[in-house]
C-alpha cells in the first residue's frame, strides 16, 4: 500500500508540472571594432590598418658587418630572422617611421550617425568603436615615432648624464653623404653643459615592440643602435635672450659663440641649443 501511494503521488506531480519554457531570445553580438559595428548595422566597411608596414625595413647597405659590444654577434645579429640596422642612413630611415592614431573627437563640424561617420575621409583607419550617442564627432590624427633617442653625456667628473630628446637623424643638406644627428635642447641643460665642455655624444636609438616573440631586428622586441657622434660646432645653433626693443632673440653658430668672452656669452643669455653632430660610427643595440 506504501509503495502504491508513493506512485499515486509521482504521477501527481508529474501531471501538475509544465513542460520547460523554450528560450526563444537570439543571442547577440557586441562589436569591439568599428568595422564589426558597422557591419551589424548592414552597412559595407573594410578596415586598413595604417601601420602595417612599420617594421617593413632592408637595410640601405647588407653587406656593412655590424659591430656589437654584447653577448655575440649569433645572440643579436641574424638578418635571417629579423633585418638589422647597420648603417647612419638606416638611422635616417627607421627614425622617420611614424606609428599613426586615429580616434574619434566631440567636435560641432563633425558627424553624429554611423552612416555618416562610414564616409569620412580616412575612416578606414579607425578602429575604436563610434561613440554613436548622438553627439557630432571627427576623426583626428595624429602619430608617433616608433624609436626614441636617448642622448648620454658625461661632465668634467666622468658622472654620466642620459637624457630623453626628440632627437632625429637627418642627411645634411649640403652634403647627403653626411648623416647629423639633430635636435632642439631648449633650455642650458646638464647635456648642453656637458656637450659645451667637450663631452662625447653618443645616441642610443631603440624600437620596442611587445607584440612579438622575437628578440633581434627590426619589428622584433628589441631592436635599434648605438650610436657615435661628433659635435659639429658651425652647424649647432646658440639662441639667446631676446632683449627690449629687438625683433627676435639672437642666434649664433656654437663655434662664433665660443670666440666670445665670458661676458659677452653672459650678455648673450643661451636659452636653448639646436644639436647638430655627424654620425661617425654605428654598433650594434646588442
Amino acid at each position: 500500500m506504501k509503495k502504491l501511494l508513493t506512485l499515486v503521488f509521482v504521477l501527481a506531480l508529474t501531471a501538475c508540472s509544465t513542460p520547460a519554457e523554450k528560450n526563444t531570445s537570439e543571442s547577440t553580438i557586441t562589436p569591439v571594432t568599428f568595422e564589426q559595428q558597422l557591419q551589424l548595422e548592414g552597412i559595407e566597411f573594410t578596415y586598413s590598418d595604417p601601420n602595417a608596414g612599420i617594421y617593413d625595413f632592408t637595410s640601405t647597405d647588407t653587406s656593412v658587418d655590424v659591430q656589437t659590444g654584447a653577448s655575440g654577434n649569433p645572440l643579436y645579429v641574424n638578418d635571417e630572422i629579423a633585418p638589422t640596422i647597420r648603417t647612419a642612413q638606416d638611422l635616417v630611415n627607421r627614425k622617420s617611421v611614424k606609428y599613426s592614431i586615429y580616434e574619434w573627437v566631440e567636435d560641432e563640424s563633425g558627424v553624429s550617425t554611423l552612416e555618416e561617420a562610414a564616409q569620412l575621409e580616412d575612416a578606414q583607419y579607425v578602429s575604436a568603436l563610434f561613440p554613436n550617442d548622438g553627439k557630432k564627432y571627427i576623426i583626428k590624427a595624429s602619430s608617433n615615432s616608433i624609436g626614441t633617442c636617448v642622448l648620454s653625456t658625461v661632465n668634467a667628473q666622468g658622472e654620466p648624464n642620459a637624457a630623453v630628446f626628440g632627437m632625429n637623424f637627418i642627411n645634411d643638406e649640403n652634403d647627403s653623404s653626411r648623416v647629423l644627428l639633430s635636435g632642439s635642447i631648449m633650455a642650458y641643460t646638464e647635456s648642453v653643459a656637458n656637450i659645451l665642455n667637450g663631452s662625447p655624444i653618443l645616441v642610443t636609438y631603440y624600437e620596442y615592440n611587445p607584440t612579438t616573440s622575437l628578440k633581434m631586428g627590426v619589428g622584433s622586441r628589441n631592436a635599434g643602435a648605438r650610436v657615435e657622434c661628433v659635435l659639429d660646432k658651425d652647424l649647432t645653433m646658440v639662441n639667446g635672450t631676446k632683449q627690449e626693443g629687438d625683433e627676435k632673440a639672437p642666434s649664433m653658430s656654437l663655434a662664433e659663440y665660443e670666440a666670445l668672452s665670458a661676458e659677452e656669452q653672459e650678455a648673450f643669455g643661451m636659452t636653448s641649443l639646436g644639436l647638430r653632430a655627424e654620425v661617425v660610427n654605428v654598433y650594434s643595440i646588442g
